[in-house]
C-alpha cells in the first residue's frame, strides 16, 4: 500500500470512530433551555410529575431532574429532607452541603448513604440555580454499581448547561 492510501485509510478510521462517538451520547432537554448529556444505553423517561429521569443500563443508577420554579434552596432542601426521610431508610449524610459551580451555574450538593426496598444506595441531592428557578438532581446509586457506572454519573451531572 503506498502512503497516500495508508494516509486516507487512517483519516477515514478516525473519522468513524468520532461519528460513531458522537452517536453514542446524545443531547437531552431538561426545561427552561437547561439540558445535559445522555451516555450510551442510558434510557429517559418521564414519572407522573412530569419530571426527567434518567436510568443507567441494568438500573443500578438513576437521575431524577425536577425542575422548580420561584423557589428558594432552603425551601427546596427542607421539601427533600422529608421526602429522603419517608423513602431512604437509616438514612446517614456524608458530606454537609457543598458548593461547586456546573458550567457557571451555582450548584449546592449534599451525599448520603440508606437504603430503598432493602438495596444499599448512595444518594445525592444537587440544587442547581438557573435565575430565579432551581433544578434539583436526585441521584440514586445501588452501592453495588461499579466506580464506573458512578463516574459517568458524574459525567452527566458535569454536562448539566444552559
Amino acid at each position: 500500500m503506498n502512503k497516500l492510501a495508508i494516509n486516507i485509510t487512517a483519516t477515514l478510521s478516525l473519522i468513524l470512530c468520532i461519528t460513531i462517538a458522537a452517536q453514542a451520547q446524545r443531547s437531552v432537554s431538561i426545561k427552561n433551555g437547561l439540558k445535559a448529556t445522555l451516555p450510551a444505553g442510558w434510557k429517559t423517561e418521564k414519572n407522573d410529575l412530569g419530571e426527567l429521569i434518567m436510568v443507567s443500563p441494568g438500573g443500578k443508577i438513576d437521575l431524577t431532574f425536577s425542575y422548580m420554579s420561584g423557589k428558594s434552596v432552603n425551601k427546596i432542601l427542607a421539601e427533600y429532607d422529608n421526602y429522603i426521610a419517608s423513602e431512604v431508610k437509616n438514612f446517614r449524610e456524608v458530606s454537609k452541603g457543598q458548593e461547586e459551580k456546573i458550567n457557571g451555574l451555582p450548584t449546592y450538593y449534599i451525599e448520603g448513604e440508606g437504603k430503598m426496598e432493602g438495596i444499599a444506595v448512595n444518594i445525592g441531592v444537587h440544587v442547581v440555580g438557573h435565575g430565579s428557578n432551581v433544578l434539583l438532581v436526585f441521584v440514586v446509586i445501588d452501592k453495588s454499581a461499579s466506580q464506573k457506572g458512578a463516574d459517568i454519573m458524574n459525567g452527566i451531572l458535569d454536562s448539566i448547561r444552559r
